[in-house]
């Protein structure tokens, strides 16, 4: 019988009979003889996927299958996948294999399964949009060392190396993109840098940073003239940030950008509750933020006491997505510094540009900003994610982020001789991104990233010349680093109606059709098509194959729907000197024609372009039509008529008059001539 009694040490004892522990300890030997057995066979059946020799194996195998599908695979494929919404699911099994599975069957699913269902970034031949990333094979071993190395550098002691790499590459970088010493680790102010995730990462820390900064110092003056602080009665300020502790104030706070700047900035204001100004830019100032109109908006703001607006930081942005516009830092600084603005400068795409001296002047100004930040895996050559954030001064980032819980103080950061990057940024872990970056610039050198940045902008300029000399495309915009804004040319709808999106949507899926990828955006309320250079591999011949399919692509559509004017000038004997405008139309009947007369015409141009008819001094009737088919025609509508118009501070208009019924003419649309 088993007894519980209490030993001489006051501890309790259970006594068993010699035969049950006997028992017991035998069976515990069967069971764990039985487990390891089990253990042993299991782990052989999986032991290849654990070994350093299969790892190699399979890492050659992976790196030629990788080689082969960037220089041929992605060439072959669609280069926008085909596949229908939740393809892979019905394609893989509803469960994890219960075995392991050879490295081979992994393989043959990558190409069979996973492969089409990609979007082909790589290929250089077709792919021309967003803005390309460029992926080069150092980059990629770097990523493979930092996967397989496996640390988290949240602090310095966490790894040295991890975080001293990254302030030394970081520096080169800089110093590369020829950045202002401030933003330096190396320099003898607080200023540095730090690896985030993406710009729009980058963005929230540092807008965080600004909106502390500020509250800071609101909640300093409001004490000083001892009225309250901000976010109302009862807000309190924060010991370490100087912060009013009321979360209302903070939708009380500010950031300007312009009608350009990425959706990711007005993201950033949404996570952090803050509201964001999208200031308009016009054709007139490049799409650009000009320092009067942001001056304008922020004293507007001052002003109104009754809803206590608290501007904070600014954004400019240095090579906007639609059309690579670089706002005037300079001009946005004389505003921000005597106001005490932050000033950021999104530069995630055109960053990179900087290492350039003939881009350098667009980045004048840039010495008097707080923040810079550029997306690398853009334009330097390494993949997703590494985005290089540069600040002046580290201090309002570290005291908008600094939160030390004690499993995680140590004597080197307690010292404060090393950078913690944990505090300058949103999650705690930290991936060796550093790693792609050192590798990039050691096997490319500084010379080399500077070749390749320049040769995107070169084959920018030769689409750009191509569209220039072009009977279908024109500018929408001035070519910009290795992006080329450009529009069908046509005058068969008012430029920026639905009728002209769809115009162009249809062209689009056209030439995806045709293998060629490109994108949209909207300038100035208008459709415009983006054609954006620069593959690492990509050349001069790709460029012109692509505008080639893109112009048959144009030629082809508009010649099954469209007679274009040169047709009809020719067929009339009449002449045009500027550009070929392609239009549907079906000819007037003579009764038709009377309602107008190219006097009349004259004076209805004149009126409605605002200029005085002795300005414009001839008028061609190029062709009439019937408005069967005018996608966007009034009930009133009877008829259109085509004109060309020469006249003073103008070399040749092309005019699009719409007849009514009660003979009112109305301009539909209006093209003007290169002078």
């Amino acid at each position: 019988m088993a007894s519980l009694s209490v030993s001489p040490g006051g501890t309790l004892e259970l006594r068993l009979p010699l035969r049950v522990v006997l028992l017991s300890a035998g069976s515990a030997a069967i069971a764990w003889t039985l487990a390891l057995g089990l253990y042993t066979r299991r782990r052989g059946r999986y032991a290849p996927a654990t070994s350093s020799e299969d790892f190699v194996r399979s890492g050659v195998a992976i790196l030629r299958w990788l080689t082969n599908y960037r220089s041929r695979t992605c060439r072959q494929l669609p280069i926008v996948s085909t596949v229908a919404p939740n393809y892979l699911r019905d394609s893989l099994p509803a469960t994890a294999p219960e075995e392991p599975e050879p490295f081979s069957n992994i393989l043959s699913d990558l190409s069979e399964k996973i492969l089409p269902g990609l979007t082909h970034w790589e290929n250089s031949a077709s792919f021309f949009a967003y803005f390309k990333p460029h992926s080069s094979y150092p980059a990629v071993l770097g990523e493979l060392v930092c996967a397989g190395l496996n640390v988290m550098g949240f602090d310095w002691i966490a790894s040295p190396a991890c975080t001293e790499l990254e302030v030394v590459t970081l520096d080169w970088l800089g110093k590369l993109l020829q950045l202002p010493e401030r933003f330096l680790s190396c320099s003898a102010g607080p200023g540095g840098a730090v690896i985030q995730g993406s710009a729009g990462e980058a963005a929230i820390v540092i807008l965080l940073a600004a909106t502390r900064r500020a509250q800071s110092r609101r909640a300093a003056a409001s004490r000083s003239a001892g009225a309250p602080l901000l976010g109302g009665a009862g807000a309190t300020a924060d010991a370490c940030t100087g912060a009013a502790a009321d979360d209302v104030g903070r939708s009380r706070c500010v950031v300007y950008c312009s009608d350009q700047t990425h959706a990711i900035i007005k993201k950033a204001c949404m996570v952090l509750g803050l509201r964001c100004r999208a200031l308009p830019t016009s054709v007139e100032t490049g799409f650009t933020l000009r320092g009067e109109v942001l001056a304008a908006a922020i004293d507007a703001d001052l002003a109104d006491l009754a809803e206590n607006w608290l501007p904070v930081a600014v954004v400019g942005t240095s090579g906007t997505t639609t059309s690579c516009a670089f706002d005037p830092l300079d001009e946005l600084a004389d505003v921000c510094t005597p106001r005490g603005l932050w000033l950021h400068v999104d530069a995630a795409y055109g960053g990179a540009y900087a290492c350039l001296d003939e881009v350098r002047p667009l980045f004048a100004g840039l010495e008097r900003c707080d923040s810079f930040c550029v997306n690398a895996h853009k334009k330097l050559l390494v993949p997703f994610d590494l985005a290089a954030l540069y600040v002046a001064d580290r201090r309002p980032l570290l005291h908008a982020l600094s939160l030390t819980p004690e499993y995680l103080r140590n004597d080197a950061s307690e010292s404060g001789a090393v950078v913690d990057y944990e505090h300058w940024q949103l999650g705690l872990g930290r991936r060796f991104r550093a790693l792609k970056l050192w590798f990039v610039m050691r096997r490319f050198g500084a010379s080399g990233v500077r070749a390749h940045v320049r040769a995107g902008m070169v084959l920018a300029r030769r689409f750009a010349d191509l569209v220039a000399t072009s009977e279908v495309f024109e500018l929408a915009a001035p070519p910009s680093l290795s992006l080329v804004c450009f529009r069908l040319m046509h005058a068969r709808v008012p430029h920026g109606s639905e009728d002209d999106d769809a115009l162009h949507m249809e062209f689009l899926a056209r030439a995806k059709a045709r293998n060629v990828f490109i994108i949209r955006s909207r300038l100035g309320g208008r459709l415009i098509l983006r054609f954006a250079c620069g593959g690492i591999e990509q050349t001069v011949q790709e460029v012109e194959r692509a505008f080639e399919i893109l112009r048959a692509v144009a030629r082809d559509w508009m010649a099954s729907t469209m007679m274009t004017f040169r047709d009809v000038a020719q067929h009339f004997g009449n002449s045009i000197a500027a550009n070929n405008y392609p239009a549907a139309f079906e000819l007037l009947t003579p009764e038709a024609q009377a309602v107008y007369s190219p006097e009349s015409l004259k004076a209805a141009v004149a009126s409605m372009t605002c200029a005085a008819p002795g300005g414009i001094q001839e008028v061609e009737v190029i062709e009439e039509g019937i408005l069967e088919d005018w996608p966007a025609k009034q009930p009133g509508d009877v008829a259109s008529v085509y004109v060309a118009l020469t006249g003073a501070g103008f070399a040749e208009a092309v005019a699009v008059i719409v007849v009514q019924r009660n003979c009112n003419l109305l301009i539909r649309h209006l093209e003007w001539g290169r002078p």
